[in-house]
């Protein structure tokens, strides 16, 4: 569209330079020697407009595209409450307890997830102590998975040897992105704060409490706020001796611990294709 506008003003600019120049060269000459000027009607340059085949649409960064696509909107603009379609819900053992309670509380205790293939239970958190009230934690998430015949839940069972639990993955937010969770344009939502890493991968990802994963357990939606964006471009040469969380310790002492509350970070420049997937999570 941009171009088009530059395209409308230089054929306006050239209608108008051809109107001075015929306006100046109107003289007509008398058999005497003399001349005259001739007063000569001219009309208005004809206006050249767009082609109307052009539609103008409304310009947004890649979380606003992301968002819009899962509200099934053509636009979604900062500020704006919408409901989105979420394409992955995870919860680990320390918050899974507690969303498996809102669950039952607000849909019934019979009742189903709203996607057995969307959710996503990884236990990480307590699964190396052998305090019964953390284990307790687990056995809920095992419980649950059971009954809901949720399909990716990545259970360890024997925590003397590692290579005896083919399902375990990790942490879970390495488990995410090495299992094929974590895909470019969707929408995760995780009840942990470090959520938000799977933004490497293109993914619109953050952190949700009990009660929003427990709504979203049951409806498979949430109302979110369209975040304003802030934008990071880092350009030159990344020195050998400074790492990826220089980087984000250098823009967090600039903008302050506070300075991108409720915003999305976006990071561009010619330093991202020089990082590693590692480093960008």
């Amino acid at each position: 569209m941009v171009r088009c506008l530059k395209m409308f003003g230089f054929v306006s600019g050239v209608g108008v330079a051809g109107l001075k120049r015929s306006a100046a060269s109107s003289r007509e000459n008398r058999g005497d020697g003399f001349s005259r000027v001739v007063p000569v009607a001219v009309s208005a340059p004809q206006r050249i407009d767009a082609p109307s085949l052009i539609k103008v649409q409304q310009p947004m960064t890649i979380t606003e595209k992301i968002l819009a696509r899962a509200a099934e909107k053509d636009f979604v603009v900062p500020g704006d409450n919408i409901w989105v379609n979420v394409d992955i819900l995870m919860t680990h053992d320390v918050c899974g307890p507690g969303t498996i309670g809102v669950f039952k509380r607000e849909f019934g205790q019979d009742a189903k997830v709203f996607d057995k293939e969307k959710v996503v239970i990884i236990p990480d958190h307590y699964i190396f102590t052998a305090d019964e009230r953390a284990n307790r934690n687990v056995d809920i998430l095992r419980e649950f998975v059971e009954e809901q015949d949720i399909k990716y839940f990545y259970d360890i069972t024997d925590r003397s040897n590692f290579k005896a639990n083919p399902d375990y993955k990790g942490v879970c937010h390495v488990a995410l992105a090495q299992e094929g969770h974590t895909r470019p344009g969707e929408i995760m939502f995780g009840t942990d704060s470090h959520t938000c890493n799977a933004g490497a991968f293109g993914q619109f990802a953050t952190g949700i409490g009990n009660t929003d994963a427990g709504f979203i357990l049951g409806t498979g939606k949430l109302l979110v706020k369209v975040p304003a964006t802030m934008r990071f471009e880092m350009n030159g040469e990344m020195p050998d001796y400074l790492l990826a969380k220089d980087l984000i310790l250098n823009i967090i002492g600039d903008i302050g611990v506070a300075g991108a509350t409720y915003r999305t970070l976006e990071f561009s420049g010619e330093v991202i294709p020089q990082l590693s997937m590692e480093e960008r999570q």
